[in-house]
């Protein structure tokens, strides 16, 4: 059997077990196969009705699903050797070890929690996709795919975004780059709050801290060498949590691209295992007034957000994330 059709056949099978929102699913846009051209594994990319499958050969290591939930999220998300680096609930519950705390901490996510008011981080507002379709341009080296989505207050949409997301996998990581794209639909203010923006929440493994004091728990490291719990609310190019997940050493690394709003951006990263780059957060981070993170974006306006995350096997190593931070400090990707 072909394997784009054995693609499209584990998406069908996939997309019959997961939940299904209310909203109404885009329908199947592309399949097709993708490679790397950097010499890494070769990537096929399914897009199908309402969610996206990354797969290299039979491991299908990552889902872009955009209609389950109040906002795209990525899941299950695996690093080499097939191993899962963000927590299941909510959207598998019951797995042992893992806190069923922050229902909206969904694996990967892009929100934020007060745009003109509008709390999209906690899924009080929505994020719609209308369209996803695979990348095809000749200026990137990494196979993507393009979503369009809207910001939404009621059916009224105050933001128009697009999503790029490209893919790699190498033998001892896999990449995922995010460009967002922000137009403002209307007046726009991202409000001064923690509750955001870019963020993960990991396996339980990579926590730095666990109510079973028994279970292992993870570390963490930022790019100007805090650790820990020491992190949290301050700036940094990049940010790592790494661990043992079932004996193996696997960490992630989020890295935020310098040309970004604020950069080296504030991190909202936590002892239980959120990890989030929020550049709007002043007030609550680096204890400036009130107010002091807000950020205007006019009617017609854009902002762009770009941001690495890096799935890695093998112990921490600092220079070895800093390599990867300046390929991607240095890569230019323009959107089509």
């Amino acid at each position: 059997m072909r394997t784009s059709a054995v693609c499209f056949l584990r998406l069908i099978l996939i997309g019959s077990l997961l939940l299904v929102g209310a909203w109404p699913i885009p329908a199947i846009v592309a399949q097709k196969p993708a490679p790397d051209r950097t010499g890494g594994s070769t990537i096929e990319l399914c897009v199908g009705s309402g969610r996206v499958q990354v797969c290299s050969g039979s491991d299908v290591w990552a889902i872009y699903d955009f209609t389950s939930y109040a906002k795209p999220i990525l899941y299950p998300l695996k690093g080499p050797g097939e191993f899962e680096v963000t927590r299941n609930y909510p959207m598998k519950p019951g797995v042992p070890g893992e806190a069923n705390d922050h229902e909206h901490h969904k694996s990967l996510w892009f929100a934020h929690g007060d745009v003109n008011g509008l709390d999209f981080w906690s899924e009080k507002a929505r994020i719609a996709t209308d369209d996803v379709s695979l990348l095809n341009d000749e200026l990137g080296t990494w196979p993507g795919i393009v979503a369009s989505s809207r910001w939404l207050d009621g059916d009224k949409s105050i933001l128009n975004e697009q999503a790029t997301l490209r893919f790699a996998d190498r033998a001892d990581v896999r990449f995922v780059d995010f460009d967002f794209v922000l137009t403002a639909a209307v007046d726009v203010r991202f409000g001064d709050t923690k509750e955001g923006t870019f963020a993960i929440r990991t396996h339980p493994a990579l926590q730095l801290k666990r109510e079973d004091d028994s279970l292992p728990v993870g570390h963490a490291e930022n790019s100007a060498g805090q650790t820990d719990g020491t992190i949290w609310g301050q700036p940094a190019e990049w940010v790592s949590y790494f661990g043992q997940i079932d004996g193996v050493d696997l960490g992630i690394a989020i890295f935020d691209h310098p040309q970004n709003l604020r950069h080296p951006t504030t991190w909202h990263a936590r002892d239980y295992g959120l990890v989030a780059a929020n550049p709007f957060g002043l007030h609550d981070f680096l204890k400036q007034p009130e107010g002091s993170g807000n950020f205007d974006l006019p009617q017609g306006n854009q902002l762009r957000l770009r941001y690495r995350l890096g799935i890695y096997r093998g112990a921490f190593d600092r220079e070895k994330i800093k390599s990867w931070y300046g390929e991607f400090r240095n890569q230019s990707v323009q959107i089509k």
